[in-house]
């Protein structure tokens, strides 16, 4: 579906096909998609109208699209400890920004801080 996307608006825009990088890729078949397939289409065309390259790269997509941590490590933890550990994880793939975890996270500061 993305490819199709992809061509439709490197059509529109006068643009040819673009190729996915394999972080575009994987971001995008990793990502949950709650706003299902206009999600999608809304993702790729906006891509295609903010890069002057012929590729499509996650580096702009949003920031939850380009974090995906496998979710198996946590089958033998309790809840308070899957909880803390998530965070913790959120914290280290955004390389400690505090801004991003918690963007990523949709909690405040304080509980940022409580969890850690």
């Amino acid at each position: 579906m993305a490819r199709h996307f992809a061509l439709k608006y490197a059509k529109e825009l006068g643009k040819a096909e673009p190729a996915f990088t394999d972080k575009a890729v994987t971001a995008l078949k990793t990502y949950s998609w709650p706003g299902n397939v206009r999600e999608l289409e809304n993702l790729i065309h906006r891509n295609l109208i903010m890069n002057d390259t012929n590729f499509i790269d996650s580096v702009n997509f949003p920031d939850i699209m380009k974090f995906n941590v496998p979710f198996d490590q946590y089958l033998n933890l309790s809840l308070e400890e899957m909880s803390k550990k998530y965070v913790r994880d959120v914290l280290e793939q955004t390389g400690g920004n505090k801004a991003k975890a918690l963007k990523i996270l949709k909690i405040d500061r304080k509980t940022l801080l409580k969890k850690l």
